[in-house]
């Protein structure tokens, strides 16, 4: 007979929240395409989530380390709504300038997430989580990221240590992908119910402080695989760490 804490050792293994009841954490496997016995696990390949695996002290999970981002958010430019997906950088460089790809962000309310792909076709990791509208403001999502886009890189200048995570991965030719959802009658709402679940790197909004999310639970040295491939993006990462550390925030 399964136990709980087979189904939790069988969920920590690919990534997965291990809360919940029974009930839940077997359904959680299942839509995975996931048997929930533990024998159908242990042919597996053990992913790279299980490196470092942890849960936060409010149960929730680090988001880049799940593998199925799907999971995460199953209506954020996947399976019917593919449309809904930006590319934004690729091989250390931005795919177009900013006003072209303003363009393609919806002028609507809704929800965003910040991805990111490491070289070598790894899996798509989440880091962020945002919003646009809510609570009486009528931002929409293209307005939201005035401030996210421009012509060499993608990261907000008013956040100093989000603009240099973003720009320090994109000169290592991580690529950058943004997801939107916008079928949600409360934005406020959808983001809330996502940060109770995951723990995003560079979400403060009850997440804790952000974290350098780019290892991936690995350690720095690990990080090195990466090398920067972009100099000018790489200079500009650097000055932003040193920005970071000069204000104590790194």
């Amino acid at each position: 007979m399964t136990t709980v804490k087979d189904l939790q050792e069988q969920l920590r293994a690919r990534g997965l929240p291990v809360s919940g009841k029974k009930e839940e954490l077997e359904e959680r496997l299942r839509t995975c395409g996931v048997e929930s016995s533990r024998a159908s696990c242990q042919s597996t390949t053990v992913p790279l989530a299980r490196v470092a695996v942890r849960e936060d002290i409010n149960g929730r999970f680090p988001a880049e380390l799940v593998q199925a981002i799907e999971y995460i958010a199953p209506a954020y430019g996947t399976g019917l709504r593919s449309g809904n997906l930006l590319l934004v950088s690729q091989n250390g460089s931005m795919v177009a300038d900013k006003a072209t790809l303003r363009k393609q962000v919806p002028d609507v309310f809704g929800n965003y997430m910040w991805t990111l792909t490491p070289p070598h076709g790894r899996k798509a990791r989440a880091v962020y989580l945002g919003k646009a509208g809510g609570d009486g403001i009528k931002q929409t999502l293209k307005g939201r990221f005035e401030d996210y886009l421009h012509d060499k890189y993608f990261g907000p200048k008013t956040e100093l240590f989000k603009q240099w995570a973003m720009v320090d991965a994109q000169s290592r030719a991580f690529k950058i992908e943004i997801r939107f959802r916008t079928d949600m009658d409360n934005a406020k709402s959808a983001e809330e119910d996502s940060l109770d679940q995951y723990d995003f790197a560079l979400n403060n909004q009850k997440n804790g402080d952000v974290r350098w999310p780019i290892t991936f639970g690995q350690s720095k040295k690990q990080w090195e695989e990466y090398p920067v491939i972009n100099k000018e993006l790489g200079e500009l990462a650097q000055a932003l760490q040193v920005k970071l550390k000069i204000d104590g925030k790194l």
